[in-house]
């Protein structure tokens, strides 16, 4: 028997809609993720050690100038065992009153690989609950799009919280 043009497409039609209802736990991946690995880790620091780049013939104003660049490092702890280390170098590219705009980018290096990520942010110091930009990584970590949750620390006066919500 012969199929008409209009068999194909409903024949086409049945299997897609098929393909479609099928969950992705059902083909192979994780349910509700599209397939995507999902992760989150929770990381604390208590201290951050920060270094201001300004030029030798300024003395820092607040807002800092254009330009001026703050670097930091600190290590990272998962169950209070240190774990880490994170890294950041941030710019200032505008400012006006007392607030600072502020692009920085960063890398927290964990025994896995790297997760790299990146944040602008407007403000009069360091706020106390936002968000980072996954960027990627390397590592078990080279496909890695997501956020940092990152907080300050309620039990430890300048610790902060990262929660490293990752899907891969």
């Amino acid at each position: 028997m012969r199929k008409s043009p209009g068999m194909r497409v409903v024949g086409t039609a049945v299997c897609l809609l098929t393909l479609c209802t099928v969950s992705p736990a059902a083909a192979g991946g994780n349910a509700g993720t599209g397939g995507r690995d999902h992760e989150v880790i929770r990381l604390t620091s208590p201290t951050e050690v920060r270094y201001t780049l300004t030029p030798a013939t300024q003395t820092p104003p607040v807002p800092a100038p254009i330009g001026n660049q703050q670097v930091s490092t600190a290590t990272v702890y998962k169950d209070h065992v240190a774990y880490g280390t994170q890294s950041k170098i941030c710019t200032v590219v505008g400012a006006q009153g007392d607030l600072e705009t502020q692009v920085c980018n960063g890398v927290l290096t964990l025994p896995q690989g790297k997760i790299t990520w990146s944040d602008a942010e407007t403000s009069t110091g360091s706020p106390d609950d936002f968000y980072d930009a996954v960027t990627g990584g390397t590592g078990a970590y080279d496909r890695a799009r997501g956020v940092i949750h990152v907080e300050r620390d309620p039990n430890v006066s300048g610790g902060r919280v990262y929660t490293v919500y990752l899907a891969r």
